[in-house]
């Protein structure tokens, strides 16, 4: 997994052929190295605690952290626990 940090999204896959800053076509760019694809704002994720626990029931988006380490990128990410069913109710 990718994160690019030209529109800050998480990528499965990089392009195959990318058009660079000066607007020069790269062919075959997704056979590049790490530091090469991070050189173009594509960070391999190294980290990244994706999977939601059980008493979970999302991602609080806006607390979520990204460190850049290059060429890696490390993700923290906060979940929103399930409101507790109370039971004693009437």
């Amino acid at each position: 997994m990718f994160y690019y940090t030209e529109d800050e999204s998480l990528l499965r896959k990089v392009p195959k052929n990318f058009f660079n800053s000066d607007g020069v076509l790269m062919i075959n760019f997704d056979q590049n190295d790490a530091e090469t694809l991070s050189d173009y704002g594509f960070y391999t994720v190294r980290n990244d605690n994706n999977e939601m626990p059980e008493n979970c029931e999302r991602e609080d988006v806006e607390k979520r952290s990204i460190v850049l380490d290059k060429p890696y990128a490390d993700i923290t990410r906060v979940w929103i626990e399930k409101p507790k069913e109370n039971d004693n109710v009437l």
